[in-house]
């Protein structure tokens, strides 16, 4: 794996990074569960993941609808529940250097009873210590397991992290999710705001 400045971002203010994977770096594609995930657009930027906060085990039919509408936009969208997930969600991710923007949905709430959201943002900030304890995490399982430490540099360099939470679960809020999605993908020169 080899950073490479393609860019700049004029709004952002920061250098456009792509990773660069040679031979058999590329991770391969990890689906726990094919029902909890959906892979789209192979050429999209973008990952997606919605904090699960359903007391089922399926997801309600207005949210898998919506991400089956994603699928169009990003290369993967999911289901999340626990920082026990992040093994196949950032396999996933890495395997697709094209990936830059992650983006973390909460519905409804600000986080769920994991404190999934609170953990990723912390590791983006703070990263990981010695033990993988993520820095400043008040999750009750504050580590990203079966994770390798390299995995765990990569995605944070690879990609920034976007979190949105209390989404109201009907038309407007998947409208909102739409947005942010297609505002993801767009050039900084054609840049809408949302």
């Amino acid at each position: 794996m080899k950073p490479v400045k393609i860019g700049y971002n004029e709004l952002l203010k920061k250098d456009i990074i792509k990773i660069s994977y040679h031979g058999d770096e590329i991770p391969g594609l990890q689906l726990f569960n094919t029902h909890d995930v959906l892979v789209g657009n192979p050429n999209s930027n973008i990952a997606m993941a919605f904090v699960y906060i359903w007391k089922d085990d399926i997801a309600p039919k207005p949210i898998r609808e919506c991400m089956q509408k994603l699928a169009n936009y990003n290369y993967i969208t999911g289901l999340w529940r626990t920082t026990n997930g992040a093994k196949y969600v950032f396999s996933n991710i890495l395997a697709n250097p094209n990936v830059n923007k992650f983006v973390i949905v909460v519905f409804n709430q600000k986080d769920n009873g994991h404190l999934l959201a609170e953990a990723l943002k912390k590791f983006w900030q703070n990263g990981v210590d010695e033990n993988g304890i993520i820095k400043g995490s008040n999750s009750p399982n504050p580590k990203f397991e079966q994770v390798p430490k390299e995995a765990l540099e990569r995605i944070r360099i690879q990609c920034d992290l976007i979190i949105v939470s209390q989404v109201s679960d009907n038309d407007k809020g998947f409208e909102i999710i739409e947005n942010i999605s297609k505002a993801c993908i767009q050039e900084p020169r054609n840049a809408v705001a949302i």
